[in-house]
């Protein structure tokens, strides 16, 4: 979703070429409403993306958004009452390569290589990896960076719901 021109019928939506790194309109000509889908994003991809007014006139892009394309085991996790398992992990770093190489940065080499659902016990050391991972990416995209609930994951610290919807937000 993007934010409404007061004027604005139709809107045209500009994705990135991963390989070009040029823009391509998706929708020359425009859609009306704030909603487009895009059916030609491939699963553990992240994407940028702009858009622009254009009509009854033609306006300026917006400042490039990210979205990530992946397919969440735990869709939706809520804070207070949702334990966050490995296979949270595992997905959220999924998103974090994703990312890292729309922003042209190679495959991150995760210290712990052998995540394992249903037994590995997340850490702080974990979360930081991906925070550090993701931020890092961000940065480098010029999109603004995330906003944590918990600004420093501390060790032995229980691992919040809340702070994997951070990074999922950051990167949706």
């Amino acid at each position: 979703m993007w934010n409404m021109v007061a004027t604005a019928t139709s809107y045209e939506v500009a994705r990135q070429d991963l390989i070009t790194l040029a823009y391509t309109t998706l929708n020359p000509g425009g859609s009306p409403g704030l909603v487009y889908n895009d059916g030609t994003v491939s699963v553990n991809k992240a994407y940028l993306y702009k858009v622009r007014a254009v009509a009854p006139s033609t306006g300026a892009y917006s400042a490039p958004d990210l979205a990530t394309v992946v397919i969440y085991s735990n869709p939706t996790l809520t804070a207070g009452s949702s334990i966050v398992n490995a296979q949270d992990l595992i997905d959220i770093r999924n998103a974090a390569q994703a990312v890292r190489t729309l922003a042209n940065q190679g495959v991150f080499s995760f210290t712990d290589t052998t995540i394992t659902a249903g037994t590995t016990v997340i850490s702080a050391v974990h979360q930081s990896q991906v925070r550090s991972v993701v931020d890092g990416a961000l940065t480098a995209l010029m999109v603004p960076g995330i906003v944590y609930t918990h600004p420093t994951p501390v060790n032995g610290a229980v691992i919040y719901a809340s702070d994997m919807t951070d990074l999922r937000t950051g990167m949706r």
